[in-house]
């Protein structure tokens, strides 16, 4: 039966005009083509496979080559450094201690932020303002006493009511007025706020990075994610703005400049989102300290128990002392692992200073004189 339908059909397209007959034999031609095409297709995307295969399980051997000998490295380093009778942990706590300061314009501009880093130490103190070294600044006082020698900036954390209190102080005391300022700057690329506070001296560059936090209960899991949650909601909403492009090219924009009011009544707006939902809480309910809405990371909830942070403690920070956590060393730990093992970013960390520029704008001539005047009395031949 087949047959006899193939023979018709033969029988019919021979009786078709040339032309009719021309476009079949196209189609039947394009058809083989194709059908040639999608074979070496399947062959090409098979052997691609296999390829990818072949280069993921290669890579991965070199990359387990490369930690197991950088590690054998390590282990065959350290033990060469360790003396007789230290343990590997203090051998690990003597060299980061060991390591040379910062050199030329970094140094100038930590010894600047140093200086105002102890005259704001002295400010809190006095006033009853609760602070903490944070981040960077905590691990350079826990592992070095000091700057971590590839930083230049200072970051502390404080609870939101002392933040207000600050700004308070800083708008009624005119001493305070004459010689600081603080300011919130917002941030467009990664949608946050910050306070700053600096030298009034605008020529001065140097400053503190403060990062607000607030109270909290004890977050269930879903809890947690709601809070991450509503920070990426607090960044999409501000990126929604139609004046976001605007704010984008003018890059970083202190309280008081073009749209920063609308931007402030995000941030606000969101913050009473975060009490309303009771995600944030008041002193005498909280359990936990955490990381505010404001801050920089939407994908992470930094959280510890208030036990971890409080009461702070003192610790030598370079030649004066800073208050930092209680339990410094668990948190560092959750945030950056082992603090004793090297660092991967000795050579590409961030520059929160131009230090070219003091070069251009004579910025540590204006630096060395606002370390000499120091109006609390540190020693400022020590910060050298």
């Amino acid at each position: 039966m087949v047959s006899q339908l193939r023979r018709i059909v033969s029988w019919i397209i021979g009786r078709l005009p040339s032309s009719k007959r021309s476009i079949v034999e196209v189609r039947e031609q394009l058809s083989a083509i194709q059908t040639q095409i999608s074979r070496l297709q399947e062959c090409v995307d098979a052997r691609c496979a296999h390829l990818e295969v072949g280069q993921y399980n290669v890579e991965k051997s070199l990359r387990a080559e490369i930690l197991t000998n950088r590690e054998q490295s390590s282990i065959m380093a350290w033990s060469n450094y360790r003396k007789d009778g230290e343990s590997s942990v203090d051998a690990h706590k003597r060299f980061f201690l060991s390591l040379p300061k910062a050199t030329g314009s970094m140094r100038v501009i930590q010894r600047g932020c140093a200086s105002l880093l102890s005259e704001f130490a002295q400010i809190a103190q006095q006033h009853n303002l609760q602070y903490w070294a944070d981040f960077g600044t905590l691990l350079g006082c826990v592992r070095h006493r000091g700057f971590i020698p590839w930083d230049d900036d200072v970051d502390l954390g404080m609870m939101r009511e002392d933040i207000d209190k600050l700004l308070t102080m800083l708008r009624e005391d005119a001493a305070l007025c004459a010689r600081y300022r603080a300011v919130l700057v917002y941030d467009p690329y990664v949608c946050c706020r910050q306070l700053r506070f600096r030298y009034a001296n605008n020529s001065n560059p140097c400053f503190l990075d403060i990062f607000f936090y607030d109270y909290a209960p004890d977050l269930t899991p879903e809890q947690q994610q709601s809070f991450v949650s509503l920070r990426k909601d607090l960044q999409q909403e501000l990126r929604s703005q139609t004046f976001f492009n605007t704010w984008l090219d003018r890059g970083y924009v202190e309280q008081g400049g073009e749209y920063t009011a609308e931007i402030e009544q995000i941030f606000q707006s969101f913050q009473k989102k975060a009490v309303n939902q009771g995600l944030v809480v008041s002193k005498s309910c909280a359990r936990n300290v955490v990381y505010g809405l404001d801050n920089v990371d939407a994908e992470n909830l930094y959280i510890a128990r208030c036990a971890e942070m409080f009461p702070v403690k003192m610790a030598t920070f370079e030649d004066f002392s800073v208050a930092i956590p209680q339990l410094s060393e668990d948190i560092l730990e959750r945030v950056y692992g082992d603090i004793y093992q090297l660092p991967s970013d000795i050579i590409t960390h961030f520059r929160h200073v131009d230090c070219e520029s003091l070069h251009s704008s004579h910025a540590d001539d204006v630096i060395e004189q606002d370390i000499r005047s120091n109006p609390y009395a540190i020693d400022c031949g020590r910060l050298e």
